[in-house]
Order: structure tokens, then sequence, then C-alpha cells
């Protein structure tokens, strides 16, 4: 473990020193930010550079605390722990605590942190099995009414969707050379010139060798389940599954060569024998915006005498089409997870009227068909048909849900020796330290994946599969699906500022005013719906390179997701009713304070263990990252001005100037109205030449996305 020289604080601990002494009230610990920054132990220029972008923020972080009463020493500083001023050595002081390695990093450290930090995990800790069953019964559905039209074939009435992550070739691949074609080849090569535009946690390489290609791994395997569905008879014998594959690209450009390459690389390894494969990327959703969705919106429109078509300005069209642009592949995952969702009634209504769902897979995923049949007595495709996909019911408050969607669970690859029915997230076994003393999600996240994820029904608990059931909130972004009806009638979407659990925010955008009498959209819990999740041993290196990037995007999550939730009907409070305890502790009360004191204790932590680069490079991209996330949540107007407090019962007084973020999603929203108005038009109107015409458009555009296999 590298060594900090003698005599020289660390910076990230002085750092932490100032956010403390600056957030407690501490007398005179308000001092400028230059004046923190002249600290000798800060002067290296690009940390003090990112150490600027962080407390920039703490303004924000004074105005969450003072929501909540904490604006003075007594009443932060007992949770925190006596902080000296920063001159003094902070490895001696209690807040130490905070940093992972010292003997003060007990549980009952850590209880008292949750109380204020994360009492989501303070709430489970100790008392998991009461926490279980309280959950189960709050997650509890009275069956009222079953679908007058069941998904009784998954291999007719499903359609199969996942994403593809690419990037150019690296260096010493290129070096190594590539079995490619030299044209595909020399124009991959161009594309990698170009500046890059997104970043992914694991993007494949194009030219990846076969063995370590996650798309083949994940198709092969699709194929091989398909083949066992029709030698057990749940799957025709001449049926070709269709799979649509959405392909985000870290260059733009490259998603117009992942067809030709996918067709090389799925030739060369033998084909597939069971599955259609359809490649959309962003430049095939835009064709399909602009040549079909935009201008059937239009014309109809017009012929309903509409506002806007009194405009009667090609302008106006320009408009739709870029409200309209929310349907694509490229950007955060958000964005592909909309997509993967929003094109199934498409396909539906275009290219094969008997799909009436979709259903999602990462290609990291194998649906273990011996172990499913050995332990649930079903195959994947008798799991996924259903009899309570789309059923309506009560919850445990009388609220009607409409179960719309369906969620399954995942067991890793190296647990399924154990059972099918095994956790793949379960409760830590070592006391938390650094920067879970402040928010262990695993606390929340374990309990929900035993209690939501693991339920059968069997009647033991109440719940029989027939007329109770459980409704999930806690989802995985593979192994879930929706209905066609359901995408049609609540026309959900994942906001693309989303790039970390995109699943999770799903349902959010479907809430209603609390005092709505019409039913809430909800997932269906289907016990035994497992795949096998083989990412540790598939995917590690990848992983573990894009570990900060993920660890700082947890933090970005906490900001977004508490940003989305106040401006959702009923706020805050009735949002984390629903969604607590898991997917509800990114809601927080305190969610920039929290951030950034993860962060900082992160930092060093790295520090610690990889060194001072590491832990550089780590603070100085985290830095960046929070403080364009702070500033995309922050009102435009002066919040202290309004007296705005997210958190509070009363939301009628909250009238802040629309954020960056608040404003974001208002377009996305309308975009998304605009997108199945243009697809009620496409289904409702085919007599009308116009219509006519562009579904014929919409058809060759889909058609144009096939992978081309024989």
């Amino acid at each position: 473990m590298p060594e900090e020289p003698a005599n020289r604080e660390s910076p990230y601990r002085l750092l932490l020193a100032h956010f403390l002494d600056a957030l407690s009230g501490v007398e005179g610990s308000d001092p400028p930010i230059s004046s923190i920054l002249d600290d000798p132990g800060l002067a290296e220029p690009e940390l003090a550079e990112a150490a600027a972008l962080v407390f920039g923020a703490a303004q924000t972080c004074r105005r969450e605390l003072e929501a909540l009463g904490l604006t003075d020493e007594t009443a932060l500083i007992p949770t925190l722990g006596t902080v000296s001023g920063p001159g003094a050595n902070m490895a001696a002081k209690p807040a130490g605590s905070l940093f992972s390695g010292t003997r003060l990093a007990t549980a009952d450290v850590a209880r008292g942190l949750w109380s204020l930090f994360h009492p989501e995990a303070a709430a489970v800790a100790g008392k998991e099995q009461e926490a279980e069953e309280q959950l189960r019964r709050k997650r509890t559905v009275q069956i009222e009414q079953l679908p007058a039209d069941p998904i009784t074939d998954a291999g007719h009435d499903l359609l199969f969707t996942s994403n593809v992550l690419l990037c150019p070739p690296t260096e010493a691949m290129l070096s190594s050379g590539l079995d490619l074609d030299p044209n595909l080849l020399a124009r991959i090569a161009k594309i990698a010139e170009q500046p890059q535009e997104y970043w992914y946690d694991h993007p494949i390489p194009v030219g990846t060798k076969p063995q370590n290609n996650e798309i083949l791994y994940g198709l092969q395997h699709l194929d091989k389940a398909v083949e066992f569905e029709k030698a057990r008879g749940t799957c025709k014998p001449g049926r070709r599954v269709p799979v649509v594959l959405s392909v985000s690209v870290t260059h733009r450009g490259l998603d117009g060569v992942a067809r030709e390459y996918l067709e090389g690389e799925l030739r060369s390894s033998g084909g597939l024998r069971h599955l259609d494969i359809f490649v959309f990327g962003e430049q095939d959703a835009r064709a399909i915006v602009e040549q079909v969705l935009a201008p059937v919106l239009w014309t109809g429109m017009q012929r309903s005498g509409s506002e806007r078509s009194s405009m009667g300005t090609e302008s106006n069209l320009e408009e739709l089409r870029q409200a309209l642009a929310v349907f694509g592949a490229d950007g955060e995952y958000g964005r592909h997870y909309s997509f993967l969702k929003a094109i199934a009634p498409l396909w539906q209504i275009i290219k094969d009227e008997r799909i009436r769902a979709t259903f999602k897979i990462d290609l990291d995923q194998v649906f273990p068909q011996d172990e499913l049949v050995e332990e649930t007595g079903k195959s994947a495709f008798q799991l996924l048909a259903s009899p309570l996909w789309g059923a309506l019911g009560r919850d445990d408050h009388g609220n009607g849900v409409e179960l719309g969607m369906i969620a399954g669970a995942l067991v890793n690859e190296q647990d399924i020796g154990k059972g099918l029915f095994t956790p793949d997230v379960d409760y830590p076994r070592k006391p938390p330290e650094g920067e879970e003393l402040v928010f262990f999600s695993r606390y929340p996240q374990a309990m929900s994946t035993r209690a939501e994820m693991m339920t059968r029904y069997d009647g033991t608990n109440g719940l029989d599969g027939e007329s109770t059931c459980l409704q999930r909130i806690h989802v995985t972004g593979g192994t879930n699906g929706i209905r066609t009806d359901t995408l049609r009638k609540f026309r959900p979407f994942t906001p693309s500022f989303i790039g970390r659990a995109e699943d999770q925010a799903y349902i959010l955008s479907t809430f209603q005013d609390p005092q709505s009498r019409t039913p809430c959209l909800g997932y269906l819990h289907q016990p035994g719906l497992i795949m096998r999740h083989d990412k540790a041993s598939f995917a590690a290196a990848a992983i573990k390179a894009a570990a900060s990037g993920k660890q700082v995007g947890d933090y970005v999550r906490m900001i977004l997701f508490s940003a989305y939730a106040a401006v959702l009907p009923g706020g805050v409070p009735e949002v984390k009713k629903r969604i607590d305890p898991f997917t509800g502790s990114f809601v927080s009360r305190l969610p920039v304070t929290i951030a950034l004191l993860r962060f900082m204790v992160k930092a060093e932590d790295i520090n610690r263990s990889s060194g001072e680069g590491a832990a550089r490079e780590f603070f100085v991209m985290g830095a960046r990252r929070l403080r364009k996330t702070i500033d995309f949540v922050e009102p435009t107007g002066a919040m202290e001005a309004s007296g705005e407090r997210p958190f509070a019962e009363d939301q009628s007084a909250a009238t802040p100037s629309p954020s960056p973020m608040q404003r974001r999603l208002e377009r996305e929203r309308t975009g998304w109205h605009y997108y199945y108005e243009s697809l009620d038009i496409l289904d409702n109107d085919r007599r009308n030449p116009e219509t006519a015409q562009a579904r014929i458009r919409a058809l060759e555009l889909i058609e144009r996305c096939r992978v081309q296999l024989r």
C-alpha cells in the first residue's frame, strides 16, 4: 500500500476537514474559497481547481442542512464527531471515523451517521427479517381482474431487445492486427480520429476477439434458449424470434458500421438458427423520426384542425422533428433504455401485429433453462407467459394498480450452484468503512433483493400468484418487460440525462397526483424468472477499468434522482412512499451534501490504497462531473429568494425558477407525447393515403436494419 510522505497531510483529509467545518457552523469556518486553497496541502494546480468546483457547492449543502434545521454546531457536529480546525492533524480526530482503516469505523458510528444521511439503511441494519416482511406486505397486490388478452406464447408475443455499447479498437488491438475487412477497418480508423462524444461503463471495442465478445455471447445463448423452447414444445418449430439491438457509440459515426461489423462477426461464428436480429443506431432512429413520425404527426395535426396546423409553416414541422428526437440510442443510458421499450408498439403497428410486449435482456445475462425447469417446473418462455401480466389489482392502501410490466431477477454465475433463488446481492459480511459510514446502499438493496426478487408464490407468505402477488419497484436493467398497450396508455420513459439506474428511473415518469383515482402502473413480480448474470467472469477487466467512472456515477445518481423526484406529482414525500427503501435511498434529504462527503472520503480511500496519482485522477474527474450535475439541477432563479424546501410536506409554497433539468424534462415529456400520438395516427388512420405511404416507408426503414445472416 502506498504511504504518504512523512509530515505531509493528505489533501483529501484537509479538504474534508475544511468542508465539515464549513457545514457545521463552526464560528469563522466559512472563509473564502481562495483562502482554503492557499493551504500548502492543496497547492497542486489541478487539484486546487477541482477543489474549487467542490467548494462552490457549499452554499447548496448549507441550504439542504437548513431545510432540516441543521444549521449550527450543536445540531450537526454530534452526528459527525468533533471537528477541530483544518490546521490540526485530522487523522487523530473523530472525523477520521469517516476514513476506512480506522478503529472508529464501527457499526455504532455507522448507525449514528446513517440516521442522518441514510435512514433507509438504518431501518434495515439489525432488523433484516422484520424489514423484509414489512416490505412484502407493502408490495402485496390483491388481484381484481385478469387481462383480457394475456401473453400466452412468448415466442410469438414478445419482441426481445438489448443494447450494444461500441467503441473503436484500442491501440494495442490495432498494433496486433485485427481480423476485419480492410475497407471496414479503414472506415473505423477514420471514425476513431474524431473526438469522443459519449462515455460508457465498459463499451466493447470493435474487433474484440469472438471469445471475449459480449454481443456474440449473449445472442448465442439466447439462440440456445429458443432452441431449448422448441425442443420442449413451447415455441413453434419454424419460428425465428425477433431481437432488436440498439447501438450506443462513443464516437459519432460508429453506429453506421455496427450492422456490417455484427454481420461479419455472427457469420464467422456460425450464425444464429432461431433469431432474427435488427440493429438500430442513432442514424436509423433519426430516419424514422424525420421520414415517418414527424411528417405523419404534422399532417395529422393539420387534418384535426389543431392550433399548430393553423400556423402552416415548415418551421413547425422542424419543431416536431426536434421534439421527437427523444427517440434514439446515443447519449446517456436513459436514452437507449427508453428507445428499447418504445420500439415495441411501432414494431407491432408496422411489422408484426402479433407482438404484444417487449422483454429486455443484457447481453451478459443468459436463461439457465435446465435450472429453471428443475427448480420451477417451467422454462423461460413459460414463465414469461404469466396470466397476471396486465392484471388489475389493489395495493396495500387500496389504490388501483395495473401490472402492465413484468420483472424477473438475477443469480450470479458463481452462485447458481447454490440454487436458482440465490440473491445476487446479499447482506454485507464486513462492518462498514469509509464512505459506507455515510451511505451504504448494500443494506436496503440486499433487503429488497430478498423481499421482492426472491419471493415465491407458495402460499406460505400469503402470496399464491393467483389472487395475490407482489408488485416490484426494484428492478434490474435486463430481465424486465412491458406490454405494448401499457406503453401506449402510460407513455413511460427514462429522461435522457439519467446515466445510471435508468431501469429504476423508468417508472417514475408515470407517477400520478396522489389524489388520482386511476390505477397506477406497476411491475408484476414473476418468481423464478431468473437469468444467470455472467459479468464477473465475462467482463471483469472492463468492469474494473470502469470502476472510478461508475463510482462517480453513483453520486451523480443521487443528485439527479432527488431533483427529479422533487418535481414529480406529490413531490419527494409522496415519491418516497412508493419507492423506498432501495430506489428511495437515492432520493435524499441531503443529496448534494451526501454526494460530496462520499466523494471526498472515497478520494482519500483511493489515495491510501492506490496512491496519490490515482486519487488525483479520480478527484479531478469527479469534481467536474459533480459540479456540472449540481448546476444542471439548480433552479435558475435564486432558491433562497423563493424559500423553496423540496422536502417540506407542503409543496404549495415552493415556486423556484425552473432548472435546466426541469426544462429538459418537460421537452422530453412533450417529445414522448408526440411519439405516441404519431403511433396512434399510424395505427388508426390507415386508410389515409399519406399514412399508408408512411407505413410503407417505416417498414422499409425497419427492414434496412435487419442483420443478414445467410
